[in-house]
């Protein structure tokens, strides 16, 4: 069986008898203790065990308290997950939400929000597609260094003279086995020359080389 994320579930609801029957049916799938809190009263005191889950309903929160709400969360190490979501809730408007890993909208049913829940208490997350996608984009962009290229060298170069003529060769479009046959060398010796050639003028490739020579006229 996997292993639980999280030991027990705070609900930010309305103690109402629909939210009670919704917490019995999510303990008895997910075998976790759910405790129901008014969101003002979370308010007075927001705290959060780091295994706790935080589920929030957006019906209980009023569009004041729901900004009140997503400050509190901002220094809380938290995961929250959010039902009776709207139905078509932005990126900017889940991405406000500290921790999140869940968003259910109104039309969810109980049988698909347990599955969800199940899934986030195993450490999967239960976002839209679009929303994922652009997360991974985000974490994409901030995370792949960046590659820094250097300017192909301007002016004259000191090349060898196999280097100059494998250079002007490379105006044919010859491949590097084409080359090798002309010049009677390996084709080893060919990539070791072109590796030569592309240190020296500071390029990456033949293209490259090829708008380098024209640019210097050699």
């Amino acid at each position: 069986m996997t292993e639980k994320s999280f030991s027990s579930i705070i609900l930010l609801s309305n103690c109402t008898m629909q939210v009670k029957a919704l917490c019995e049916s999510l303990k008895n799938v997910l075998d976790l203790s759910i405790a129901i809190t008014h969101p003002s009263q979370f308010l007075l005191a927001p705290t959060v065990t780091r295994k706790s889950l935080l589920i929030i309903d957006l019906d209980a929160l009023n569009h004041e308290t729901k900004s009140v709400m997503i400050e509190s969360l901002t220094d809380l190490s938290v995961v929250t997950v959010l039902i009776n979501a709207p139905d078509k809730m932005s990126f900017h408007e889940i991405t406000k939400w500290k921790g999140i890993r869940g968003v259910f909208g109104k039309a969810t049913d109980v049988e698909r929000l347990q599955k969800g829940l199940a899934a986030i208490c195993s450490g999967d997350n239960w976002l839209p597609r679009g929303v994922m996608s652009r997360m991974l984009e985000l974490y994409e962009s901030t995370h792949t260094p960046k590659v820094i290229t250097k300017r192909p060298v301007e002016g004259p170069v000191n090349l060898t003279k196999r280097e100059r003529q494998i250079l002007e060769m490379m105006r044919s479009n010859q491949s590097n086995s084409q080359l090798a046959d002309t010049l009677y060398i390996s084709e080893h010796t060919v990539k070791t020359h072109l590796n030569n050639i592309f240190k020296k003028i500071q390029v990456r490739n033949k293209i490259e080389a090829l708008a380098w020579l024209k640019d210097n006229h050699q």
